[in-house]
């Protein structure tokens, strides 16, 4: 018989249209061959009619956890008046922390095993079973750099989120006997003691090879950007790559297309729209559309953590274009695996180079794929869970 594993996740993990779901939905994939996994998943409206199938095959028991906005703006404004972080606010609900340590006193589980801070009011003061918590990304991190990009009062709002975040991670750090991140970046970023850091391991995301394989396709585009278009890192690349990036690479290349392709895009996102730039909205098959792309261009300039559109780009031999920020948690090779650039012009130059050098855009991308490929793996993501 199998150890039990319980999952508490913020999010149910299907689709896998958001960074934190497809994480979590191949971990539980990989976990599943050595637990028997009991799923408790959060969903504001409840998951669509094909998602929990999609988890059966992997979870001995799936259960939605869900909350009403009624509860969720009162979370919110709760988080005025106290000093947990106001994502920690959002999914706290006194009900479903009753249900969920009912739950594991039934079960009786080996281990507890959850995904971000935002959750670990759920299941931190559970005594005497083993607790891992995967930081994924370093929010307080992500929540900083917001709040330097971002205008008044929003940026206020990030600034005091990233300041009662860093003091959670520290604080929730001893409630948990395993701990994972997602890059060496993240973990350097992380505000915990040096010997604290010591004891994270660093589980980066893997990649589906066999899912993410080369595909022949014609060209519809030249340059696409991928990813959650709601997600605030990713409106300010959309953003960048259209209004900074591509007016430097239409002067010399004027019949460039781009294509912003990702679920819910912001109106930011929407109004790049134009003859030459193809905002598309949720799509069904993401590797369908990268397939239609000469590049991947990732100006990610905020934020923090593994940027799986490169992952599966070049996966998929799609030579891809990004930042030193990107890159650092990727660990890509600049100049032969990927290309990485600071600027507009940097990236624009970039950009002309692979629409001009065919050879050498053949070579990045297959020397990209074979970097993903010997790098990149759920298995070994998940060994020591």
């Amino acid at each position: 018989m199998k150890p039990k594993l319980v999952v508490v996740l913020s999010r149910f993990p299907y689709p896998l249209d958001k960074g934190d779901k497809l994480r979590a939905y191949y971990f539980i994939q990989q976990l599943s061959v050595k637990y028997a996994i009991y799923l408790f998943a959060f969903s504001d409206e409840g998951p669509k009619t094909e998602s929990i199938p999609a988890l059966n095959p992997y979870c001995t028991e799936v259960h939605v956890l869900t909350l009403s906005k009624t509860v969720r703006f009162f979370n919110l404004w709760r988080g005025l008046f106290n000093s947990l972080p106001f994502q920690v606010n959002y999914f706290y609900d006194p009900k479903l922390l009753g249900t969920i340590h009912c739950a594991v006193n039934r079960i009786n589980p080996d281990k507890v095993f959850i995904q971000l801070p935002r959750v670990a009011e759920y299941v931190r003061t559970i005594p005497g079973i083993k607790k891992t918590i995967d930081f994924q990304d370093c929010f307080s991190k992500i929540m900083e750099s917001r709040a330097k990009s971002g205008t008044w009062p929003i940026k206020w709002i990030y600034a005091l989120e990233a300041n009662r975040l860093k003091k959670y991670e520290n604080d929730i750090f001893l409630d948990f006997q395993h701990h994972l991140i997602i890059s060496p970046s993240d973990l350097e970023a992380m505000p915990l003691s040096d010997l604290q850091k010591k004891q994270v391991r660093i589980a980066p995301n893997g990649v589906e090879l066999t899912q993410y394989a080369p595909l022949d396709s014609p060209k519809e585009f030249d340059i696409f950007f991928a990813g959650n278009l709601s997600y605030p890192p990713n409106i300010e690349a959309s953003v960048f790559l259209v209004e900074e990036i591509m007016p430097l690479v239409w002067k010399k290349y004027p019949n460039a297309k781009v294509a912003l392709i990702g679920t819910t895009p912001h109106y930011k996102v929407k109004n790049l729209g134009s003859e030459k730039v193809l905002v598309t909205g949720f799509v069904e098959d993401i590797r369908v559309w990268y397939a239609k792309g000469r590049m991947l261009v990732a100006p990610m300039f905020i934020g923090a953590g593994l940027q799986n559109k490169l992952l599966q780009a070049m996966a998929m031999e799609i030579p891809c274009v990004t930042t030193p920020l990107a890159n650092a948690a990727l660990g890509g090779k600049p100049g032969s695996q990927i290309l990485v650039g600071s600027s507009a012009e940097d990236l624009a130059n970039h950009i002309l180079y692979l629409l001009t050098n065919q050879e050498s855009a053949l070579k990045i991308a297959r020397e990209g794929r074979i970097f993903v490929s010997e790098t990149f793996s759920w298995e070994e993501a998940v060994s020591t869970v």
